[in-house]
């Protein structure tokens, strides 16, 4: 099963990045909302905070409570969330995520363009750390 072994591969990439330290933050893009959602399920199973604007969450909640990631979450009790879970059309546009250092692309995508913008959400103006993209 391919997608199994790219979900660990991905959830094992992003427990690597959050045991560098308390400031890393990840934005992972997938194209497909069937992925994002098992990659939730395999978040909650190894206590991964994050956080996805699905259902009754609007975006702009869940980007306050990922760019104030170092305060209080939403959740009382709950670790703030360090991991922003995007579908790739959701998150490709104006988006300014400089909180994050890593962005995550779940699989290739067929625009190059796409994969810019996604990269382009955390190296703007402002980022004062070195961004980093994995594949």
């Amino acid at each position: 099963m391919v997608w199994k072994a790219k979900l660990e591969s991905v959830v094992r990439c992003v427990l690597d990045l959050l045991d560098r330290g308390p400031e890393e933050r990840i934005l992972v893009f997938s194209t497909w909302h069937d992925v994002l959602t098992l990659l939730e399920h395999a978040f909650l199973a190894n206590g991964v905070p994050f956080a996805r604007p699905a259902g009754g969450r609007k975006l702009g909640q869940v980007l306050s409570a990922f760019q104030g990631a170092g305060g209080s979450s939403a959740k009382a009790g709950a670790p703030a969330p360090r991991v922003l879970l995007l579908a790739i059309k959701q998150g490709g546009n104006g988006l300014n995520l400089t909180a994050a250092q890593h962005v995550i692309l779940v699989e290739p995508l067929l625009s190059s363009g796409l994969e810019a913008q996604a990269a382009g959400r955390v190296d703007r103006v402002g980022q004062t750390r070195e961004t980093h993209v994995h594949r």
